[in-house]
């Protein structure tokens, strides 16, 4: 990804910091339709600047709320937080890629960057739900 001749630079993502050794809610043990959904999913917002995937929202009768977004690395799960520090992945804030209703690409940003850590297929990695 990156330039083309329409304008500013597009988004991109890199999968250098997936973390496969992880075993359970969030490893990357895909089946067939999880691979599709993620490709597919990074193939819409690669069509989109960052100004864009951040204003994208969804509507319910609470209101508009972001599909796309960060959160602060303390909001998240402790074993999340536990693990990004056992792969000394350094940051404040982890970002979030939703895709329906349950399933979230994780990772972070940096620069014009989506660095890919987690496919959190049952939404556990910030449940909203106690």
């Amino acid at each position: 990804m990156g330039r083309d001749s329409r304008g500013p630079a597009r988004r991109g993502w890199s999968a250098h910091e997936i973390d496969h050794d992880y075993s359970g809610d969030r490893d990357w043990n895909l089946n067939p339709e999880e691979a599709k959904d993620i490709l597919d999913l990074l193939a819409r917002m690669s069509k989109l600047d960052w100004r864009e995937v951040k204003a994208l929202s969804t509507h319910s009768k609470g209101g508009s709320r972001p599909l796309r977004h960060s959160q602060s690395v303390t909001s998240i799960c402790t074993d999340a937080q536990r693990r990004l520090s056992d792969l000394e992945i350094v940051v404040d804030e982890v970002f979030r890629l939703r895709h329906g209703n349950l399933p979230r690409l994780w990772g972070y940003l940096s620069g014009a960057v989506f660095t890919i850590v987690w496919w959190d297929r049952n939404h556990r990695i910030y449940p909203t739900e106690p």
